[in-house]
Order: C-alpha cells, then structure tokens, then sequence
C-alpha cells in the first residue's frame, strides 16, 4: 500500500519553483526580475505610495533577502521608470518616499491580471476545502520557520 508524502521543505520548494517559473517566464517578457514584482505588488498594497524603507523591509522578511538586494531592485525599477521617489515634504529627516509611476502601475496590474489568469489553472481542481487546510498549515510553517531564524540569526 502506498502513502502520501508528508509535508516537507523539498516539496514546499517544489511547488514554489514550480508556480515561480510561471511568473518569472511573464516577468521575462517584460525585463523586470522576481525581486521587482515584489516591490510592485508591496507598492500596490500601499495604495502605490509608501516609504522606500518599508517597501525594503516588506522585501527582506517576506523574501529573505538582504536590504541591500531589496534597496538595488528599488534602484533599477526607478532607473527603468517604474517607481519615482518623492521627498517628504515633513519633517527633516523623514523618509523618502517612493511611488508607482503610470507605467509601473500598468506593470503590476499586469501581473496581477497574469497571476489570476493561471491561478485557476494551477489550483482550480483542488477542491476548496484542502486548500483552506493547505493555507492554514504553510501560514504556520511560514510563522515557525521566521521564528527560528530569527532564534538563530546570530549563530
């Protein structure tokens, strides 16, 4: 008799790579990376303005890459167009600001109309109630895992 697989990080990293692979192909076509559609969708949930030090942040701990990786996508999407800064016009010393401009408004709603054309594709025969207990299960790896790193950052 055989069994199902348990849970584990090998095929976590499996169907991560295997759904990334979609988007980085659509991501491709256009000339931006991973790393910018991740700022773009953090900036789109921000209302398309926020803090480049928060955008950074939401970068690193959803990711886990380092600020400076998340602070030279920032810099190549404002290169390429896709974000402008605009300086605080409070206090001296607060942040900068970073903001959509049209294009990267366009691009991010692209890739959210891209990621909800294959979502069906890819989840749509699951029946409803495993992927409620799916997403239950990876919010509480995701909640374990951040916390032993966190325990074990300065080893």
């Amino acid at each position: 008799m055989s069994t199902a697989p348990l849970l584990n990080s090998q095929i976590l990293g499996q169907a991560h790579y295997a759904a990334r692979a979609l988007l980085e192909r659509e991501l491709a076509r256009t000339g931006n990376t991973f790393f910018h559609s991740i700022a773009l969708n953090a900036l789109a949930a921000q209302g398309g303005a926020a803090a480049r030090e928060a955008i950074a942040e939401r970068m690193t701990s959803t990711v886990k890459i380092d600020e400076g990786e998340a602070l030279k996508a920032l810099v190549e999407l404002a290169d390429s167009g896709l974000v402008e800064t605009v300086p605080s016009s409070s206090a001296p010393g607060d942040a900068d600001r970073i903001q959509l401009t049209e294009d990267g408004r366009a691009l991010q709603t692209r890739l959210a109309a891209f990621a909800a054309e294959v979502a069906p594709r890819v989840y749509g025969t699951v029946p409803e109630e495993d992927l409620a207990v799916a997403a239950r299960v990876l919010l509480q790896i995701t909640e374990r895992a951040n916390a032993v790193c966190a325990e074990t950052a300065d080893r």
